[in-house]
């Protein structure tokens, strides 16, 4: 830490020329004398001294020595504070540190952050910032500011803002009020941006609220199928694990057209969640119905890909995931202590490492219960290689993950 305080304080005696303003020029001796201080205890008397030294020179040397991990925690956080102390002079330096990338984002954000609850304006004054990154981190700070002048100046800057910083103003403004957040939903909804009306309706989705979701689920009519697979995703169909309540809530509360276009964008989506919503609604949907047929198809076409291997919680191998084809029909093989659950039409075989392979012929109709298939425990590895043979002859090996 001395060596990196001594090039510091080296490159600004170099670089300290003098201002022409006093104020400025005794800040910039003391930053020097904060480098070249022989313990914490003065660098942290010098820190505090700093903070009546309020100017944009300074506040970009103080940054500037923020860039030191070897500095202790106790003193990154007087100079933080100092820096905090500094308001709008502070801005633009940090500013520059952020779209510079000079400083952790989350060390920016939390000093934005107190700044905006002394000063929410000065703040808002960087949503417009040329550098996205540094609007994005504005609206977070003034987000978490909890003030409610922050939300009043976030509703005004939500109409023309643009990504990132435009997600990152609405989801801000649900944050601090639930009655505003309605109202910034429909500014957003009727953006012409694709990634202000995702956000919009991913934040709807997330929320649970039926109401909410019923009103604004026909607003997906118009919108892109990027759109609509974000607000999927958001109400976990098409995620890693598809919820039923929120296919049920889905389909409820729309038109035929809309529940077409869910189905078509479930097709579209390979993920064993999406594959697993379509035989759901192909299940619930009467395939008299054009979009009953329609997921029954789907449903039938993702099935016949190749087998992908997944672990849902790397702590938890148990959990891995066999998905394989088998004429039109998917098999789920889901390891557990008990064994493998089994959805599909075929013949699984497990093998331990220098023995007999065993074999456990399926022969489920379509969508019937699922069948346990107790394993044998392998004496040189607990989870034994898997395989699939299809009824045509094919087969497929997939060796669940350690």
């Amino acid at each position: 830490m001395a060596v990196n305080l001594l090039l510091a304080a080296g490159f600004l005696l170099v670089a300290h020329l003098p201002s022409g303003d006093p104020r400025i020029d005794q800040g910039l001796d003391l930053v020097v004398e904060f480098s070249a201080a022989d313990s914490d205890t003065r660098r942290i008397d010098v820190a505090r001294r700093l903070a009546g030294y309020r100017s944009e020179p300074v506040a970009l040397a103080l940054l500037q020595l923020l860039d030191d991990p070897t500095l202790p925690a106790e003193v990154v956080r007087e100079l933080e504070w100092t820096v905090v102390a500094m308001e709008e002079r502070a801005l633009e330096p940090l500013a520059s540190a952020a779209a510079d990338d000079m400083l952790p984002e989350d060390m920016i954000t939390s000093i934005l952050t107190r700044i905006a609850r002394r000063n929410p304006e000065a703040v808002a004054s960087l949503l417009t910032h040329a550098s996205s990154t540094v609007g994005r981190i504005a609206a977070i700070s003034l987000g978490s500011s909890g003030r409610e002048e922050s939300l009043r100046l976030l509703m005004v800057a939500l109409p023309q803002a643009a990504p990132p910083a435009g997600p990152a103003i609405l989801s801000s403004v649900c944050r601090l009020s639930r009655l505003s957040c309605a109202a910034a939903l429909r500014t957003s909804l009727a953006s012409p941006d694709d990634v202000m009306q995702t956000e919009a309706l991913a934040l709807v989705a997330a929320s649970g609220d039926r109401t909410l979701i019923a009103a604004c689920l026909p607003l997906l009519h118009s919108k892109s199928p990027v759109v609509v697979r974000a607000v999927l995703d958001a109400m976990g169909v098409v995620g890693a694990d598809g919820g039923e309540a929120d296919l049920e809530i889905l389909f409820d509360s729309s038109s035929d057209e809309l529940r077409e276009l869910v189905v078509r964008t479930l097709g579209a989506t390979p993920t064993d969640a999406a594959r697993t919503a379509l035989r759901r609604i192909a299940r619930q949907s009467s395939r008299q119905t054009r979009v009953g047929r329609i997921a029954d198809e789907l449903f039938r076409r993702a099935a016949d890909k190749t087998v992908v291997v997944e672990t849902r919680d790397a702590n938890h191998p148990a959990q891995a995931v066999v998905v394989v084809p088998d004429k039109g029909t998917i098999g789920l093989a889901l390891y557990s202590e008990e064994g493998f659950r089994v959805v599909a039409r075929g013949s699984l075989l497990w093998k331990c490492k220098g023995q007999r392979g065993q074999e456990k012929r399926i022969g489920h109709e379509d969508y019937l219960p699922d069948a346990t298939i107790p394993l044998p425990r392998c004496a040189s590895s607990p989870i034994p290689q898997v395989h699939w043979r299809c009824r045509d002859g094919r087969q497929i090996t997939g060796v669940l993950p350690e």
